[in-house]
């Protein structure tokens, strides 16, 4: 086996332990949304995830912190935040394996946004995609058979703030490193999301806190796999590993919190995921912007937060 393949198949095993922990972490918010209003655990989510962004920092002195864009930070963590509060609070409500599947149309919608403000052309591809993921949204919400929900709006309204999270990376990205943006949106999150929790907080127990402790660790891990896997593989290698993430969300959902196994929601995804598919193997890519010393920054989910 030559040392490519070898990272091919690394990169998919990175992969596949990214789609357990991410699964697991939704399971432990949609758990502890039980005793704990959904904005006061993204508050927590946030809070957490500045204690693993600052010792990626402190080697080089808090140069990350070098920026001449602090506005254009604050917008991109605004818009975070709308994922962030919009995507917990269906979690809340929507069984797993629903919320699983709608999430995976916020790379369609981003593609959708990155026309609109990007000037970016959509090629028959991505088009081709994003007819596949509308057809598998009606599929899975069936509007005229009542299954629409506010808690499924939700979950796509959070796919619209994904999608303008991704176009503001994308713009930051000609001028600011990863760790940067990486490092801003951390910070900016925690008294932006502290607003909403105010309105509905309460001081979690022990018990309720080493949940919110659990909670921060799977997301933290499963984008640290998620970023391996991109460095050692290409999208068209794990992108469709992604797609195991709906198995683990129906058996999680299944027998943790008795959802409902429903054949509708499995092919709604299927849709759904091809699309997103299609439009990011096949679509015509945008070259890679720099930023100052030739190095391309890593644009990946990690720097949108689960």
């Amino acid at each position: 086996m030559s040392s490519e393949d070898r990272e091919r198949w690394q990169g998919i095993a990175w992969m596949l332990a990214s789609t357990v922990m991410l699964t697991a972490n939704h399971a432990s918010i949609r758990f502890i949304s039980a005793e704990l209003h959904p904005f006061e655990i993204t508050f927590f989510r946030n809070l957490l995830g500045v204690a693993f962004v600052l010792p990626m920092l402190i080697p080089n002195r808090f140069a990350g912190l070098r920026t001449q864009r602090p506005m254009g930070h604050f917008i991109r963590a605004l818009f975070n935040a709308g994922f962030m509060l919009c995507y917990f609070v269906g979690l809340s409500v929507v069984p797993l394996a629903d919320a699983t599947a709608l999430g995976f149309t916020g790379p369609l919608a981003a593609a959708i946004l990155a026309s609109v403000l990007l000037k970016e052309k959509l090629s028959i591809w991505k088009i081709v995609g994003l007819l596949l993921g509308f057809a598998g949204v009606l599929v899975i919400v069936r509007p005229g058979a009542g299954m629409f929900s506010w808690g499924a709006l939700l979950i796509l309204l959070s796919s619209v703030f994904f999608g303008l999270v991704m176009v503001s990376v994308r713009d930051l990205a000609r001028t600011e490193s990863s760790l940067t943006i990486t490092a801003y949106v951390a910070i900016f999150l925690v008294p932006i999301t502290l607003v909403p929790a105010i309105s509905v907080w309460q001081w979690p127990s022990w018990p309720q806190f080493l949940m919110l402790c659990v909670m921060a660790f799977f997301a933290t891990l499963g984008q640290l796999a998620l970023s391996r896997a991109s460095k050692l593989a290409e999208t068209s290698v794990i992108m469709p590993v992604d797609f195991v993430r709906i198995v683990w969300a129906f058996a999680i959902g299944s027998l943790l919190f008795g959802d409902r196994i429903s054949s509708a929601v499995f092919a709604g995804a299927m849709l759904i995921f091809a699309g997103a598919c299609i439009a990011a193997i096949f679509g015509k890519q945008a070259p890679r912007p720099t930023v100052p010393g030739g190095t391309a920054p890593d644009i990946s989910p990690k720097q949108i937060g689960n």
